[in-house]
């Protein structure tokens, strides 16, 4: 009768340690999410002012201004021929170039 006794108190002790163990992983488990949610979202955010800065970067008024103020480049007037042809010739092959001038308002392939 003891034997039976000291099993069932055993196993009542033994459910409540591991209900605690169980509670104390699912807070710590719930700390690492809480964490890792808030680095994720800090890192939605820098991704966001990234692509915003990138757009600004690329756009194409600062590039052409760039390259009007540092490069001395010109901008086409329209209208202007923006295809620039060069001509390669080695002693194998002769092969030409096509240039185009980025600048242009739209772009055409010539073949």
């Amino acid at each position: 009768m003891k034997i039976k006794i000291l099993i069932l108190i055993f196993l009542i002790g033994f459910t409540v340690f591991s209900h605690f163990i169980n509670q104390h992983k699912i807070l710590k488990y719930s700390r690492k999410i809480q964490k890792i949610e808030k680095k994720l979202n800090s890192e939605k955010i820098i991704n966001g002012e990234m692509k915003l800065s990138f757009n600004r970067l690329s756009s194409r008024d600062r590039i052409e201004k760039l390259a009007v103020e540092e490069l001395g480049m010109i901008t086409p007037k329209p209208g202007q021929n923006n295809l620039f042809y060069i001509r390669e010739v080695t002693d194998k092959s002769e092969k030409e170039y096509c240039i185009i001038d980025f600048f242009a308002p739209s772009l055409k392939v010539i073949e």
